[in-house]
């Protein structure tokens, strides 16, 4: 279909309420390295509202200096005079020029460590956090950005020393002992990094995120049959449509295209029939046990006049299970209805800082009203705290309404179609009266818009709804591992089973040149610079040396160093294989430690171009709620152009 909206394309996949999402959002970038650059150039195409750069004076050099990045021209590569120059600066022209809808701007320090060290010597630590609090707010205030909840932390290629300083920053938030409302939460960080033909991308997530939309590729059908037949669930047009189905009295060509949701019905109310016989209790129940699961889909088989040819009853049997299940919430979402209060709501909106009280958090205790109001255990006293998360374990929550596709006439189809449709609308008007009456009592003045398209969202959602709590980076970087922590023992766990399974090249599996990366980090945190500044061919193997010990030191803090005897293993066998196994110590390296020695930390701008690509992904599903972000660090080995995810 013919449209002039530059971004249809993209509306297909997060449509219009992510756009809206995106469009509200400040991304701010510490580093305009290529990596950095690229991320950004794949966020401001898209339509992101805001974006600033953060970087140092002096890294632009002079106009005569070579440049690997290509939203970075020198001066006199643009006609222009030469001289000193603002990296930051031609990266925000230049990346305006894509689209005009997004507002770009820069801030450039002497050095990043005039940012992240303290100013003299007896300066705390709590300085960085200052200087990063104030700088992020004067950001924010700059770009008119309403909450914090809008604004997402890019770091690309930033020293270890630095990114530490940032990354527990953005953990815990900013909270001064000195002026109340000076207040920030927690900041969801996509670190992102290109060290010549490797790459890495980590998403930071401090607390259980919500991704409202996952999109998930399976989901079970929610059809209500089990509250249907028990009549718990206010579904009466469903169990009047069953009752008004003679399947007895139609042809064999009705009988075949009766929809598997009815027969269903009909079959519980047989099998509850011949159940009930040898019961002495009169109160209907589903098929429990696996015998009584059993007989029920032997009663739908036996229902079909000929089930070979009869697809229904061929669905009816293999979906039997939906007539006897109930879709549960998970725990977290439950945690979250039993603890969502208004005085908490309020908490939230006229705390220190305010703007934390997210959309989110209104949709959730609407939706714990509405299942105290519809569950059948609500009486007079529903609404009280004492038998509140009662009522919410057991309560209804809206129907999505969508109907699984199913052998069925066009008429009949249309008709069981139509009922959930016209349920989950129902539904949905309830929670928004529930909503609107939350609004105005929290926004007495002027409330706040939460669109139909959020709330439909939401509701269509609520059994798919998934949380993202990353491990804190720091703890990645120092490989912090608890023993009392069945979390962490699971990481070293799936770590050490990785090693059993490589790439069919076992020398390019992503995990090595990731250990062979964090030693470059560790040469970097002793020297202060990384492998291979001195290109002498004595310096850069001495280096190398250096960086295998490093190697050697890592995986033994990951738990991966090999038995002794185990000469086949993949640790032993790649990494700590010492290419030069002689009597000259000063030459015992491995093939990776020379690699990333030899790398020096450059920026290939293809690789970085890969790894800008899925950093700005990850931006984009934290900003618009949609699609699960990565639970772990993306490696991306550009020797053979494979990767893999691993929570280190």
């Amino acid at each position: 279909m013919a449209t002039d909206n530059k971004y249809d394309r993209q509306l297909r996949l997060w449509g219009p309420d992510g756009q809206k999402c995106l469009s509200e959002a400040c991304t701010v970038l510490f580093n305009a390295t290529s990596a950095g650059t690229e991320s950004l150039k794949n966020l401001v195409l898209p339509g992101i509202g805001n974006f600033h750069i953060v970087d140092v004076e002096e890294e632009g050099g002079s106009s005569d200096e070579p440049f690997t990045n290509f939203f970075v021209f020198p001066p006199t590569a643009s006609g222009e005079e030469g001289g000193r120059w603002s990296r930051a600066e031609i990266a925000v022209k230049n990346l305006k020029e894509l689209n005009p809808d997004a507002v770009g701007g820069y801030t450039t320090l002497p050095a990043f460590s005039h940012l992240f060290q303290p100013s003299s010597a007896t300066a705390t630590a709590a300085s960085a956090e200052d200087k990063l609090y104030d700088l992020l707010a004067k950001i924010k205030k700059e770009h008119s950005v309403d909450s914090w909840a809008n604004v997402t932390v890019l770091a690309a290629d930033l020293p270890p020393a630095f990114l530490r300083i940032l990354a527990d920053f953005c953990w815990s938030g900013y909270n001064s002992e000195h002026a109340s409302e000076a207040r920030c939460p927690p900041i969801p960080l996509v670190v992102v990094r290109s060290y010549g033909l490797l790459g890495t991308v980590r998403v930071q997530v401090p607390d259980h995120r919500v991704v409202v939309d996952p999109k998930p590729e399976h989901t079970v059908a929610d059809l209500r049959l089990l509250d249907c037949w028990l009549g718990t669930g206010g579904f009466p047009q469903l169990s009047q449509l069953a009752d008004q189905t003679p399947m007895d009295e139609l042809d064999d060509r009705d009988h075949g295209h009766v929809p598997y949701v009815i027969i269903l019905l009909k079959a519980l109310d047989r099998w509850w029939r011949q159940h009930s016989s040898d019961s002495s209790s009169d109160q209907r129940r589903p098929p429990n046990t696996f015998q009584e699961k059993k007989a029920f889909r032997d009663v739908v088989k036996s229902m079909s006049r000929n089930y070979d040819q009869e697809l229904n009853f061929q669905e009816a049997y293999k979906d039997a299970y939906l007539a006897y299940t109930k879709l549960e919430l998970d725990d977290e979402t439950l945690r979250r209805l039993r603890t969502s209060t208004v005085q908490s709501l309020r908490d939230k909106l006229n705390g220190p800082g305010g703007g934390n009280l997210q959309t989110v958090d209104l949709l959730f205790h609407s939706l714990k009203i509405f299942m105290m109001q519809t569950t059948v255990a609500a009486d007079a006293n529903a609404d009280s705290d004492a038998n509140a998360n009662t009522v919410v374990q057991e309560g209804s929550t809206p129907v999505n309404g969508s109907v699984p596709d199913m052998a069925s006439s066009t008429e009949g189809f249309v008709r069981i179609q139509t009922l959930y449709k016209d349920r989950a609308e129902r539904d949905r008007n309830k929670m928004r009266s529930i909503l609107d009456q939350l609004l105005t009592e929290l926004y007495p003045t002027a409330p706040m818009v939460v669109s139909d398209e959020e709330l439909s969202k939401f509701t269509r959602n609520i059994h798919s709804l998934r949380y993202l709590r990353t491990r804190r980076w720091t703890h990645e970087y120092d490989l912090t591992y608890s023993s009392s922590s069945n979390d962490d023992e699971e990481i070293r766990e799936d770590l050490l089973a990785t090693t059993y399974e490589p790439y069919e090249d076992k020398f390019q599996t992503p995990l090595l040149w990731y250990i062979a990366l964090r030693a470059c980090d560790a040469f970097h945190d002793e020297e202060g610079i990384f492998p291979g500044s001195d290109g002498r061919v004595s310096a850069l193997e001495s280096d190398a040396v250096l960086v295998q010990k490093h190697i050697l030191d890592i995986v033994r803090r990951m738990g991966l160093l090999p038995d002794e005897m185990d000469d086949e293993g993949l640790i032993k066998s790649t990494l700590l294989q010492i290419e030069n196994d002689d009597d000259d110590t000063a030459s015992r390296s491995g093939k990776y430690a020379k690699e990333v020695v030899r790398y020096y930390n450059a920026e290939i701008h293809n690789i970085a171009s890969v790894m800008g690509g899925v950093a700005s992904q990850e931006v984009v599903k934290l900003i618009t709620g949609q699609y699960v972000p990565m639970d772990g660090t993306y490696v991306f080995n550009g020797i053979c152009s494979v990767a893999g995810v691993y929570k280190v």
